[in-house]
């Protein structure tokens, strides 16, 4: 790989992947240290030769073990909350801002009381990642990802359902 080649990847995967490490765990710096680690790593193995054949689901699970291994190592505590706070949204009338806020708001509190495998499942489903590429970032085995995944999504369907809006305080 060429640096021409090597600087069209990084300008165009860098800030997905760093969404994706970012939402983990929701810290600034070390979000961009892992992501810079990911792209360090790339850039060394392809320059010895190495063939990556799927650069965009190799970058994220090396971004994903780093992550991992981080919290073994006690370098990163654990997986953050979800926070409406990252999803931006504009919207002029007050009405609709304050809707969009509470459901967003139920919509946090749900996320949060996923499993951490869960909130890994959905941010890539999110990102429009192919289950073929979310088993290879996870480790979990194709086959099993969509069962996994749709059950991940009726859980939150459930708790959007049943949770009281008292809960959300």
């Amino acid at each position: 790989m060429n640096k021409l080649e090597f600087t069209h990847i990084y300008q165009t995967l860098y800030p997905l992947l760093f969404r994706y490490i970012y939402r983990l765990h929701r810290n600034e710096e070390s979000s961009k240290d892992i992501c810079q680690e990911a792209f360090l790593k790339l850039y060394t193995e392809t320059s010895e030769g190495k063939k990556i054949e799927f650069i965009k689901s190799w970058l994220f699970k090396c971004a994903t073990n780093d992550f991992l291994n981080r919290i073994k190592r006690n370098q990163i505590i654990t997986f953050e909350p979800y926070s409406i706070k990252s999803e931006a949204f504009e919207i002029q009338n007050p009405e609709e801002k304050y809707i969009k806020t509470e459901r967003l708001r139920h919509l946090e509190y749900v996320i949060n009381k996923l499993k951490d495998n869960e909130k890994q499942l959905i941010y890539l489903y999110q990102d429009e990642f192919s289950y073929a590429e979310i088993s290879e970032i996870t480790g979990i085995k194709l086959t099993s990802i969509g069962k996994t995944l749709s059950r991940t999504i009726k859980k939150i369907s459930t708790q959007l359902q049943n949770t009281k809006s008292y809960e959300l305080l």
